[in-house]
């Protein structure tokens, strides 16, 4: 199977046969003999064949290897945790990430025995999957072979959308992915996607559970990168009309990242690799209401921007979400059309599984008006430099919150609690929304688009058409109405400049 994988971390495209393994055999310094003692050992067979196991031993020693470590030196150190037994120890003496990194191209790290159950596997389709050791041990770690992090089962086996979701420390970026994620099977049924979730997910979900009496997670300090979220969707492509599987990668990335030097350079590749951006404004970041500067989120936009070298705008869709809306509607900021649409449920089109713009496309007019008043930099930011976006409210949680006598944050500040389970609101939009931009759902109406640059450069591609079909008509041999015709056309050329000389002028 020819397949090649981009790794979610560093972004290197290698063959899906390239990957190497964590190995589930490891070894540590006690293990292996020194050489000495191995001579003084008598001459014969149980000798030649003791040396043999003390060098092999050596590629299986426990160790950090130098590839991963040099990756996340830039991130004040690895997030990677190690799953625990319900006893709270550990399976084994090693990290995950300490396991020795084989080749299954090494007939010294791997059997080559496909006639059995051992050796290296590939599944129906050609896709390399697992492989066993020489200790005879099997393993289907994947990790990528050139910054050696590990790849979920299956990742690269199917297409890959990577998703950057960016906010300020406490705007609510864990608890969102974690409450998204953990009812994804719901969500993802109203538009006839399939969710396939891996351990890797599970595992984050279980490490920041959301409800009621559970303090919520405090998320990754700015300067730490959270482990990537691989998610499978199986679904009915619209577009191709056939059946399909999508990988998701989520990223989890401080607004604050996207500010210095240091943090552009480390956490810009993420973002410049996005298929399609989260934003999530919390409400204290509109100035008119709480009196907060709000040029962070400038700022973050000003990094995408510069982060696609070569071009006047971005093209990616964009989804700008307030978090935290519930706020905002209990204080009565939002009116009271907006807030009744806000506090209904996502619904998929009428008649398939799919958008349903109908519905959002009058939530997105309201939340225009409301950026008009209360953040028009923003509003205005985005309408002239980004070629495709959208407004979002969201709450992950909806429900009162009591601080906690028991817990504390890093800051010292007591840490909140659910006192009711959460109750969601819209968190799933953006998702169907980015899902209708990449294709793979239709919409029941078109959606709703506010970019100012999009409608030029559309207008602009009309005129182009339109002046080659004029010069077709003037080189025409047929002359029966086509002054007419060349006359309609120039006067549609000048009624789609004035539109875009009216659109410039905003």
């Amino acid at each position: 199977m020819e397949q090649r994988i981009i790794c979610p971390y560093c972004f290197e495209e290698f063959n899906q046969d390239d990957v190497l393994f964590r190995a589930e055999t490891c070894f540590t310094e006690d293990d292996i003999l020194e050489d000495f003692d191995i001579d003084m050992m008598e001459d014969g067979q149980k000798k030649i064949e003791m040396r043999e196991e003390n060098e092999l031993k050596k590629a299986f020693l426990a160790k950090e290897h130098p590839s991963y470590r040099s990756f996340w030196s830039k991130y004040n150190g690895t997030t990677e945790q190690t799953r625990k037994r319900k006893s709270g120890m550990l399976g084994h003496n090693f990290e995950n990430y300490q396991k020795p990194i084989i080749s299954p191209k090494n007939p010294r790290h791997v059997i080559f025995d496909n006639q059995s159950k051992t050796g290296v596997k590939l599944d129906k389709d050609g896709f390399l999957t697992s492989v066993t050791d020489i200790f005879g041990k099997h393993t289907s770690n994947r990790v990528c072979p050139e910054c050696c992090n590990p790849l979920p089962i299956n990742y690269g086996k199917f297409p890959v959308k990577f998703i950057s979701v960016i906010g300020i420390t406490r705007a609510g970026k864990t608890v969102y992915l974690s409450t998204l994620l953990d009812n994804m099977y719901i969500y993802a049924d109203k538009i006839g996607m399939t969710p396939l979730p891996n351990d890797a997910v599970n595992f984050f979900i279980e490490s920041n559970k959301i409800g009621r009496g559970i303090t919520l997670p405090q998320g990754t300090s700015p300067e730490r990168l959270s482990q990537p979220l691989c998610y499978n969707l199986r679904y009915f492509h619209q577009g191709k009309h056939v059946q399909e599987t999508s990988t998701f990668v989520l990223y989890d990335i401080a607004g604050e990242n996207c500010v210095s030097p240091e943090g552009i350079e480390n956490f810009g590749p993420f973002i410049s690799h996005s298929d399609g951006i989260i934003i999530l404004q919390d409400p204290k970041q509109f100035t008119r209401i709480f009196g907060e500067a709000h040029a962070m989120i400038n700022s973050v936009l000003g990094t995408i921007i510069g982060l696609f070298v070569g071009k006047q705008y971005c093209e990616i869709p964009i989804a700008l979400c307030i978090s935290k809306a519930d706020r905002l509607i209990e204080d009565n900021l939002f009116g009271e059309a907006l807030s009744e649409l806000l506090k209904s449920d996502v619904k998929s089109a009428a008649d398939f599984h799919g958008f349903c713009a109908s519905e959002y496309n009058e939530i997105s007019k309201k939340l225009d008006d409301f950026y008009r008043i209360q953040d028009n930099p923003t509003r205005n930011a985005l309408k002239t430099s980004f070629n495709n976006f959208n407004f979002f409210a969201v709450s992950s949680l909806n429900c009162h919150l009591s601080e906690s006598d028991e817990h504390s944050d890093l800051n010292g500040e007591k840490m909140l609690m659910p006192t009711e389970n959460p109750h969601p609101l819209r968190i799933e939009e953006p998702l169907f929304w980015l899902f209708n931009q990449f294709g793979f759902i239709k919409s029941d109406i078109p959606v709703i688009q506010h970019a100012i640059v999009g409608k030029i450069e559309k207008i602009n591609m009309e005129i182009k058409e339109l002046n080659n079909s004029r010069v077709e008509l003037e080189n025409s041999r047929f002359r029966i109405g086509r002054n007419q015709r060349i006359k309609e056309i120039n006067n549609l050329i000048q009624n789609k400049q004035q539109e875009i000389e009216s659109l410039s002028h905003y």
